[in-house]
């Protein structure tokens, strides 16, 4: 067995073993984007969650306070007069705009939630893409050592 030949045995296992190392770094960054996508689901989740919470919450303390205004008009003997009526139409317009915000505020998290999922994404698309020039590269140089071309690429013909 020649020299050329061992050469071309250890260049062959060589590119065996990167082969199979670029696999394992692609299925682990598969996984690790999969990873991702699961963390971007499940905080999307706790903030729809966090946001109906909130919704509740406002609603319930709007409840209160409209609950007030009506006693006090009562034991006043104002009752169904322009000042309750201006106090409840605030009341409404208050929690329409806390809910509105609350919700704005669940439209950003989820947006951030999709960008930093597309970020991961990307990622590990650029990952496999270096793990791909880095095995072309690999077996390049190694053809160019074993061209017997003094460094020139061996050609066919």
């Amino acid at each position: 067995m020649g020299a050329e030949t061992i050469a071309y045995i250890a260049l062959a296992a060589g590119a065996v073993a990167s082969i199979d190392a670029a696999d394992k770094q692609r299925s682990a960054s598969h996984r690790s984007q999969d990873a991702q996508r699961k963390i971007a689901e499940v905080q999307r989740a706790s903030n729809a969650e966090e946001a109906a919470k909130e919704r509740r919450q406002q609603i319930r303390e709007e409840r209160v306070r409209r609950a007030r205004v009506i006693q006090s008009s009562v034991n006043t003997g104002t009752n169904a007069s322009s000042g309750e009526e201006g106090a409840l139409g605030s009341l409404s317009t208050q929690l329409g705009s806390n809910i509105g915000f609350n919700l704005g505020k669940q439209m950003f998290g989820t947006e951030i939630s999709i960008f930093s999922q597309q970020d991961a994404n990307a990622r590990g698309d650029l990952n496999n893409a270096q793990l791909q020039a880095q095995l072309g590269q690999m077996l390049f140089s190694a053809g160019m050592g074993f061209s017997g071309g003094g460094g020139k690429a061996a050609t066919t013909g």
